[in-house]
C-alpha cells in the first residue's frame, strides 16, 4: 500500500466511532427554561432563537454529559410542549409543538430573541477538551497551529492528566514519544527525564515560556495539578529561548484565571499512607468582567517506598487577571511550594555492579531533602492595532534547599557491617527572567507574515555550602536503619555560581499558498562566575543560534516538513573529573509529517531526526556529573492522539533511538549511551459510556514497553526489556461528584535499571483513589 494512503485509511477506520455532529461537554442544572437555553448557547457556542413568551413559566430538565446541540435541546425541552427546528443559517429555533388543526388558521409570528455566545476557540494557553491540542505557542512563541510548526510537538492536556491521575511531571510525560523516564530508578528529588537521549533536568524545564533556571541541587519542582497543559517541543529551540538543549524542552502552561466561574476540589488516598487534598477555583471578581481570579492549592502527607522517608508537599498558587478591554491583558501568577522527600533513594551496588534491592544506601536517621520555593511574575499583552502586538513576560523566584543523605561506601564482610558516610548541601538560588516581544502580522504581496522580535534577560545566583562526614556502621544482620543517631557534617565548603544571559532574536513565519516557511535567528551574550574555596572561574560567551523550517499543507490534512536548528547552553557546575563545565552546543536536522483531518479529532505525527551535541553532561552517580565529548542521536518517532464523540480517548507512541558517543576521548568512543533503550512503545486508552444505565462509567488502561539498553557506557552488560501496565476506573455519579481509582505499575515490577555503570531500583506499584466535587 502506498505510504500516502495510510493516514487516510486510519481516518476512515476511526471515523466509524464519530457521530456526524460534534458533541460538547455540558453541565446545565434544572432551572427556568429561558436561563437553561442561555446556558446552552454559552457552553455550545451555537445560535439559538426563541421567544420568551413560549418559555415563560417552564422549567428545564437537568443536563450533564457530552451532547450535540440538537441532542441537548431535545433533552432540555422534553415535556415542555416545545420543539426544536434548525434554521437555514445553521442555528436552531424553539417553537411550540403544533396542535392538531380543527380548522384553517393563519400561522402567528412570535417575537424572536437571539441568544448566541462568543465562546472562545481553543488557544495555545487555555483549556483543551480531550487529548488533542490543535494549537501551541511553545514552538514559535506565537499562538500557532501545531501542524504549522516545523518540529515535532507533543501536548499533554489537562483531560489526559486527569484521566491518568498524574502526580509528578515525570508521570505526565511518561506516554510521550522520545521521552525516557525512570533511567535512574525511583528518585523523587527531581523531575528527571531525557528527550531523544539528552537529559532535561537542568536546562530543559520551562513554565509559561520562561526557563526554570537551576543550579547544582537547586531546581524548581513542578506540581502538575497547577498545569493547564504541558507542551513537549522536540529539537533545538535556542533561536527563541536561548539556553535550551538540542533535544527539546518541556513548557508547563499554568492554569490561568477564567471569567466563567468554575470550582473543583478532591480528596485522594493511596498506598504508602498517602493522603492528599486539592482545590482549584476561578471566576470573575466584578460585574464588568475586567478582573478574574484563580486559586489552586494542594496539601499532601505521605510516606514513601523508601524506608522511613516522606513525600510531603504544600502548594498554593494565587493568580489574577486584569482585562480592562479587548486589547489589553495582564495576568499575575504566583506560587509557594514546600517539599519534604528523601535525600538518597539509591540501593547499594556491589563490586560487580549488582544492586541489592534489600540494602538501602540511605538511613531514616539522616535523609530528609527539604525544599521551599516561591515565584511571582506576570504575563502582559497589548494589541496596538491590527498589525502590532506587544508582550512582556516577567518572573522572579527563590529556592531554599537542604539535602541530607547517608550512603554505604563499602561492605566489611569480616564484621558483617556496612561502612557509611554522610553528606549535606544547603543552597539558596535566586532567579530572574524577562522576555520582551513585539509581534507584527500582515502581508507583503502574496506573502502572509507573522514576525516576532524579542529581547530577553535571565540571571541566576546560587549560594551554597556542603560538607561530608562519617556515619556509624550498619549492622547487616539486623539492618538497624534509623536506630543510631547520625550527626550532620560540618559545612566547610562554600561555593557560589552566577549566570547572566542577554539575547536578541527575530523570527518570521511566512505563508504562501500551501507553503509555510519559518526562519529565525538569535544572538546571545552570557557571563558565568563560579567560585569555591579551592578555585574560581569567570567566563564570557557569545553565540548565534538559528532555525529554518519548511512545510507544505496538502488538501487531505497532511503537512510534511523539514527543519534545521542549533542550540547553545552555558552550564554551571563542577565536573567530577575536575574543573568547571564548558558550554554545550548542538544541532539537529529533522524531517516529518503531521496529519490533522478536518472531520476527525485526530493528530498524527511522525518524524526522523539526527542530533549532535558537544560537551554533554552525564550523571555518573547519585550526586556527581561529568562532561563527555560529543553525542550523536539518531531516531524515529510516531505519535497518535484522538478524542472521539463515542467516549474514546487514546494516545499511542513509538520511539526508535540510537544515541552514540562520537567524540568521546576514551575507550567508550562509538559506544551507545547507557540507559537509553532503542525501542520504546506506549499506549493509553480510556473509554466512558456516553449513555445508557451506566452512563458516566469509564475504564482506562495503559501499557509501556521499555526496550533493552546497555547498563554502562562501556557497553559491557545490558538492562533487560520490561513492560509496565497502568489502569484506571472512574464513575461520574452526577454533575458534581466523580470517583476514580488509578494504579501505576499494576504488576508491581520492581526491576533494576543501570545507567552510567550505577544501578537503581524502579518505582513500585502506586494505587490512588480520588473523590472529587465540581460546581
Amino acid at each position: 500500500m502506498p505510504l500516502s494512503c495510510k493516514p487516510t485509511l486510519i481516518a476512515l477506520l476511526l471515523a466509524n466511532f464519530v457521530s456526524a455532529a460534534q458533541a460538547v461537554e455540558l453541565n446545565i442544572p434544572a432551572q427556568p427554561l429561558d436561563k437553561a437555553l442561555n446556558a446552552l448557547a454559552h457552553q455550545s457556542g451555537e445560535r439559538i432563537i426563541f421567544s420568551t413568551s413560549v418559555t415563560s413559566q417552564k422549567v428545564s430538565t437537568p443536563l450533564q454529559g457530552d451532547y450535540t446541540t440538537r441532542q441537548a435541546l431535545e433533552k432540555l425541552l422534553a415535556g415542555s410542549g416545545l420543539a426544536v427546528k434548525e434554521t437555514t443559517d445553521g442555528g436552531y429555533t424553539v417553537v411550540p409543538v403544533p396542535s392538531k388543526p380543527e380548522g384553517k388558521a393563519e400561522p402567528q409570528a412570535l417575537p424572536e430573541v437571539s441568544i448566541s455566545t462568543n465562546r472562545m476557540a481553543e488557544t495555545a494557553y487555555g483549556p483543551v477538551k480531550g487529548y488533542v491540542a490543535k494549537r501551541s505557542a511553545s514552538g514559535s512563541k506565537t499562538d500557532t497551529p501545531v501542524v504549522e510548526v516545523p518540529q515535532s510537538i507533543s501536548v499533554v492536556t489537562r483531560d489526559e492528566m486527569n484521566a491518568r491521575n498524574v502526580q509528578t511531571l515525570t508521570d505526565a510525560v511518561a506516554y510521550t514519544p522520545g521521552v525516557r523516564v525512570g533511567a535512574f530508578g525511583f528518585d523523587p528529588r527531581f523531575d528527571s527525564f531525557s528527550i531523544r537521549g539528552f537529559d532535561m533536568t537542568y536546562t530543559g524545564m520551562y513554565r509559561d515560556g520562561l526557563r526554570q533556571l537551576s543550579s547544582n541541587f537547586s531546581l524548581y519542582k513542578e506540581e502538575p495539578y497547577s498545569a493547564e497543559r504541558i507542551d513537549i517541543l522536540k529539537g533545538p529551540s535556542s533561536v527563541l529561548y536561548g539556553q535550551s538543549e538540542p533535544s527539546g524542552l518541556v513548557n508547563i502552561v499554568s492554569k490561568r484565571p477564567q471569567f466563567e466561574a468554575k470550582h473543583q476540589a478532591d480528596v485522594q488516598i493511596g498506598n504508602y499512607d498517602r493522603q492528599q487534598v486539592r482545590f482549584d477555583t476561578t471566576g470573575a471578581l466584578d460585574n464588568d468582567n475586567t478582573l478574574a481570579y484563580r486559586l489552586t492549592g494542594l496539601y499532601r502527607d505521605s510516606d514513601s517506598p523508601i524506608k522511613g522517608a516522606h513525600d510531603d508537599r504544600t502548594y498554593i498558587a494565587p493568580a489574577l487577571t486584569w482585562q480592562p478591554n479587548d486589547k489589553t491583558t495582564l495576568t499575575i501568577l504566583t506560587h509557594y511550594q514546600k517539599d519534604t522527600t528523601v535525600g538518597n533513594s539509591s540501593y547499594f551496588n556491589d563490586a560487580d555492579g549488582h544492586v541489592d534491592k534489600h540494602l538501602l544506601s540511605g538511613d531514616p536517621a539522616f535523609q530528609n531533602f527539604t525544599q521551599e520555593q516561591y515565584q511571582i511574575g506576570y504575563l502582559f499583552e497589548h494589541l496596538l492595532n491590527e498589525h502590532w502586538t506587544l508582550r512582556q513576560n516577567v518572573r522572579t523566584g527563590r529556592v531554599d534547599m537542604n539535602a541530607r543523605y547517608t550512603q554505604i561506601d563499602a561492605i566489611d564482610t569480616v564484621n558483617n557491617v556496612a561502612n557509611r558516610s554522610t553528606g549535606q548541601l544547603v543552597e539558596r538560588l535566586h532567579t530572574y527572567a524577562i522576555d520582551n516581544q513585539a509581534q507584527w502580522q500582515g502581508n507583503t504581496g502574496d506573502l502572509s507574515h507573522t514576525v516576532l522580535f524579542g529581547l530577553d534577560w535571565t540571571r541566576s545566583i546560587n549560594n551554597g555550602k556542603m560538607g561530608f562526614g562519617a556515619a556509624p556502621d550498619l549492622d547487616l544482620a539486623t539492618l538497624n536503619y534509623g536506630a543510631q543517631p547520625i550527626s550532620a557534617p560540618v559545612l566547610d565548603d562554600p561555593y557560589q555560581y552566577r549566570m547572566n544571559q542577554v539575547g536578541v532574536y527575530a523570527q518570521d513565519q511566512i505563508k504562501w499558498q500551501q507553503w509555510i516557511l519559518t526562519v529565525g535567528g538569535r544572538h546571545d551574550w552570557a557571563d558565568t562566575s563560579q567560585e569555591t574555596t579551592a578555585e574560581s572561574d569567570d567566563r564570557s560567551f557569545k553565540k548565534f543560534s538559528g532555525r529554518v523550517g519548511l512545510g507544505y499543507q496538502l488538501a487531505n490534512g497532511l503537512t510534511p516538513y523539514v527543519s534545521y536548528a542549533t542550540s547553545f547552553v552555558p552550564l554551571l557546575g563542577r565536573n567530577a573529573t575536575g574543573g568547571f563545565f564548558k558550554p554545550s552546543t548542538g544541532r539537529q536536522i529533522e524531517a516529518g509529517i503531521k496529519y490533522q483531518p478536518e472531520d476527525l479529532n485526530l493528530m498524527l505525527t511522525a518524524s526522523v531526526f539526527q542530533i549532535t551535541q558537544q560537551n554533554v553532561v552525564l550523571n555518573t552517580g547519585p550526586a556527581s556529573q561529568m562532561q563527555a565529548g560529543e553525542v550523536r542521536s539518531r531516531g524515529f518517532e510516531v505519535e497518535a492522539k484522538t478524542s472521539l464523540d463515542s467516549g474514546v480517548n487514546l494516545t499511542a507512541a513509538y520511539t526508535f533511538l540510537m544515541p552514540k558517543f562520537t567524540g568521546r576521548q576514551d575507550e567508550n568512543y562509538d559506544n551507545l549511551q547507557s540507559g537509553q533503550p532503542k525501542n520504546n512503545l506506549s499506549l493509553w486508552a480510556d473509554y466512558t459510556l456516553p449513555s445508557g444505565m451506566l452512563q458516566g462509567l469509564g475504564l482506562g488502561a495503559g501499557v509501556r514497553h521499555i526496550g533493552g539498553s546497555y547498563g554502562d557506557d562501556a557497553n559491557t552488560y545490558t538492562n533487560s526489556k520490561v513492560t509496565l501496565f497502568d489502569m484506571a476506573a472512574h464513575y461520574q455519579l452526577d454533575p458534581h461528584w466523580r470517583f476514580a481509582l488509578n494504579a501505576n505499575n499494576l504488576a508491581d515490577n520492581r526491576y533494576s535499571i543501570c545507567t552510567q555503570g550505577y544501578c537503581y531500583v524502579a518505582q513500585p506499584r502506586t494505587v490512588i483513589g480520588t473523590l472529587s466535587y465540581t460546581w
